[in-house]
């Protein structure tokens, strides 16, 4: 089945399907960056579990419209999750669908996986999985300086994603979108974060700080690198994803 695409809050495009049998669970997965949109395989998986599955562009990412990093990205989606009741309209093929959700997770790893930890703080979040997340955007890692991130996505991914320099740093100086500030006020019961200990490119020490100080539901991973959100997909992750959603 091919995804969907519509437009929420005039703003920020989305893939998504519903669920294959009738449900108002909802799941909002959310990117890594720069990683290319291309998660069909999760969007289909969390369908078959009967969730309606929601991949959302960042405001100034991709095809949506808006500007990156001028903004908390946890505002993009909050706003998706407003957007769900009012309904919404397919772009291809003009369906339209309205969900009152009856509960919410958002799913993302390392850069989403920072916006799926802050947008558990909204009381609308009841669930949250963070794989390999950012948890302080300080704690630079040898392989990807802030520094040198930055001149990457903008060699790399400069029509896809553009941001301006003082957003950039607020972000490396942790003055903003910082999950390690809100340690104290995230909800142990919604969080289930797992992470590998050979991820070279998001260390591991503030996770394990985090799953310490909040004694939420965590995986620690010998080998793994720096996991993808397809890895919810496969045995036996899959198994405890679902159980903790559910």
């Amino acid at each position: 089945m091919h995804l969907k695409r519509s437009l929420f809050a005039n703003e920020i495009i989305a893939e998504f399907l519903p669920p294959v049998r009738p449900s108002n669970r909802v799941v909002i997965l959310c990117d890594g960056l720069p990683s290319v949109p291309g998660k069909a395989q999760v969007v289909r998986w969390f369908s078959k579990k009967g969730y309606w599955c929601f991949n959302l562009r960042y405001r100034g990412t991709w095809e949506s419209l808006g500007n990156f990093l001028d903004h908390d990205p946890t505002q993009d989606v909050l706003d998706l999750i407003d957007s769900l009741p009012g309904g919404f309209r397919t772009i291809w093929s003009e369906e339209d669908f309205q969900v009152e959700p009856d509960f919410v997770a958002v799913v993302g790893a390392s850069f989403g996986g920072a916006v799926a930890l802050m947008a558990s703080l909204d009381d609308r979040v009841q669930k949250v999985v963070a794989l390999a997340p950012v948890i302080d955007w300080t704690d630079e890692s040898e392989d990807e300086p802030m520094d040198w991130f930055a001149n990457v996505i903008r060699q790399g991914y400069g029509g896809a994603i553009t941001f301006r320099d003082e957003d950039w740093g607020r972000l490396s100086r942790g003055e903003f979108f910082q999950p390690a500030a809100h340690i104290d006020q995230l909800d142990p019961h919604k969080l289930f974060i797992v992470h590998a200990q050979d991820d070279r490119v998001v260390h591991i020490g503030p996770t394990l700080e985090l799953l310490k100080r909040t004694g939420c539901k965590g995986k620690v991973l010998k080998r793994g690198g720096h996991l993808s959100s397809r890895i919810v997909t496969k045995w036996p992750l899959s198994r405890q994803v679902q159980k903790f959603l559910s």
